[in-house]
């Protein structure tokens, strides 16, 4: 009885196929009786987005490979013979070079600290560094320049010239 019951159902099961409207058809025209019935128009529902898919998440939504707030501190290396501090916060960076700090008690003609500060940008593995123009710049900077990009790595450490004098990240306060 059950497997007739089923049999029934199949053969009188809808199959047929529906045309699609064509192209130049006019637009259906509105039902006069409107949804509230009250005679006034529906307000417009605005088309909602698709939902995205399962294990996508939206573009903005994404988080980012660099830290910010964060700073960072490179000991003396190839190439350089001092300290060198960067802080990151937003797209904002400021830089420290700590050529020759004068020492605690003395008096110096020049304090030994290069400070600059700019922009700063992530593409792909390469932190570029955009050094603000218009700020006053030490007579000393050009004698030690800031390098243009920093090179992140798959581990998240940061370098100079992809892999010579690498940053420690800062413990945050």
């Amino acid at each position: 009885m059950f497997r007739a019951a089923i049999v029934a159902m199949l053969l009188t099961a809808c199959t047929s196929t529906h045309d699609e409207a064509p192209a130049n058809a006019a637009e259906p025209a509105q039902a006069s009786i409107e949804p509230g019935g009250d005679g006034k128009a529906p307000a417009v529902i605005p088309e909602l987005a698709p939902p995205q898919p399962p294990g996508e998440a939206p573009a903005a939504a994404l988080p980012s490979r660099f830290p910010s707030p964060s700073t960072w501190a490179s000991a003396p290396c190839e190439g350089r013979s001092y300290q060198r501090q960067i802080h990151f916060e937003g797209d904002r960076f400021t830089a420290k070079d700590l050529v020759a700090p004068c020492p605690p008690g003395t008096q110096c003609v020049w304090s030994g600290i290069i400070d600059r500060a700019g922009s700063w940008s992530l593409e792909r593995k390469q932190l570029r560094l955009l050094p603000d123009t218009d700020a006053p710049a030490s007579p000393q900077a050009s004698k030690f320049p800031l390098p243009e990009q920093l090179w992140l790595a798959a581990d998240g450490t940061l370098t100079e010239d992809e892999g010579r004098c690498p940053y420690v990240m800062a413990p945050t306060q």
